[in-house]
């Protein structure tokens, strides 16, 4: 059975994270994904955890695509790259804004081989700006989008995920998508910046909305004291929104709790035996709850804490009130869910077999599936050069003596 992408030539120069994750999802729909690395690979090969003597976090990004190595430095690598773009649709890169350009790669270079290329340019803060070229990895993200002060307690704390990596993966595969749609229909190619720092402050739910609102009415960017009572400054895990909202101890553990409707806070509060706090006039709408989300905390946990987790859970559930366990990973990852679902998939590796998570959509006519094992470096240089270029063998040798490609 083809999948959705069978037929879509994909030439990927995405390392680490976020241009790794963006191909690795396309590939898993179908798309030839050939990973151009410089040879001494990408860095992400060497990340741990290393099992069975190779990463298992580059095969979770990198399954199902093939390797070719160039050095671009060299002149007869990049006329390689050239003679490879009319066998393409698209171009992925995510290095440093203007590498492409040292190489002769951009793409107006590009686009005079292959007028319908599609081009993804992941960065940090985009291209030609006055941010271009400030160095850009996920905590500095996270620092500069706000999360990272709205995360925290009284000191910033970074969500432990490269958000901003995953985030500019899912925004460029969908722009990939809609860029290639137009393509069908106009037979027309385009340029996409996509910048990280774009994609978290997207991925605030209402905070911006809620500063705009405090900013109209006169607040002060330096009253934190005002942010942190609205939920933009060491949140934790309350919500900007409303609450109750986060993780409430229990005696044995956590629970996760949050009352969205008025119905849910009604019947939270005949749960925990506080009728009081549903009569209260100063808590009868999100808005005002919110304002006093550290009351609201401590009666709920104060409730919690006398009970176990499984005891809280089955309560919580007979009321139909959403609740769940915090887990740790471990937890997470022994869950039978995971089987029934097909949450990960097995890839081999090495001399032995890793699991890692598997594309989630569940696709009914064209269901997506990791394919092959994650590349070794270079492990396909032979075979491109032979296939779209005609290389001969002899010809492949010379390049690989003269260290041009490996």
């Amino acid at each position: 059975m083809n999948k959705a992408l069978t037929g879509l030539n994909i030439l990927d120069f995405g390392q680490i994270v976020a241009g790794g994750h963006l191909s690795a999802m396309l590939a898993d729909l179908g798309a030839n994904v050939v990973k151009v690395e410089a040879l001494t690979g990408d860095p992400l090969r060497t990340s741990g955890p290393l099992q069975f003597g190779e990463s298992s976090y580059f095969s979770q990004e990198n399954r199902g695509k093939k390797s070719i190595a160039l050095n671009l430095k060299a002149p007869e690598a990049v006329e390689i790259v050239k003679k490879l773009l009319p066998h393409f649709d698209v171009v992925i890169e995510n290095f440093r804004p203007g590498t492409m350009a040292k190489f002769g790669l951009t793409y107006e270079d590009c686009r005079q081989i292959n007028p319908a290329i599609i081009y993804l340019s992941i960065s940090g803060f985009g291209q030609n700006n006055s941010r271009t070229m400030e160095p850009a990895y996920d905590i500095i993200l996270q620092a500069e989008s706000g999360l990272a002060r709205q995360t925290g307690y009284d000191a910033p704390a970074r969500i432990p995920a490269s958000l901003a990596d995953y985030a500019a993966a899912l925004n460029g595969a969908v722009a990939l998508l809609a860029a290639l749609r137009y393509r069908d229909q106009s037979g027309v190619g385009q340029y996409i910046d996509l910048a990280m720092y774009d994609t978290l402050l997207a991925m605030t739910d209402n905070s911006f909305s809620i500063w705009q609102k405090m900013a109209a009415a006169g607040a002060s960017a330096n009253d934190e004291a005002a942010q942190k009572a609205a939920g933009l400054i060491s949140c934790g895990s309350s919500h900007p929104g409303t609450a109750p909202h986060g993780f409430y101890p229990t005696s044995d553990g956590y629970i996760a709790h949050m009352s969205l409707s008025e119905k849910m806070w009604q019947d939270l509060c005949g749960l925990i035996e506080r009728p009081d706090l549903a009569a209260d006039s100063t808590l009868d709408n999100p808005s005002k709850r919110r304002a006093a989300h550290e009351r609201i905390d401590r009666a709920i946990s104060e409730w919690t804490s006398r009970q176990t987790t499984a005891r809280v859970i089955e309560m919580f559930r007979a009321a139909r009130l959403p609740v769940a366990k915090v887990r740790t990973i471990a937890e997470a990852a022994g869950d039978k869910h995971n089987e029934e679902r097909g949450i990960f998939c097995t890839l081999k590796q090495g001399d032995g077999t890793v699991k890692v998570p598997d594309f989630p959509a569940k696709l009914s006519e064209t269901p997506a599936a990791p394919g092959a094992k994650a590349p070794a470096l270079g492990e396909h240089t032979d075979e491109i050069l032979a296939q779209y270029l005609a290389l001969t063998p002899a010809e492949i040798k010379s390049l690989k003596e003269r260290k041009i490609i490996g």
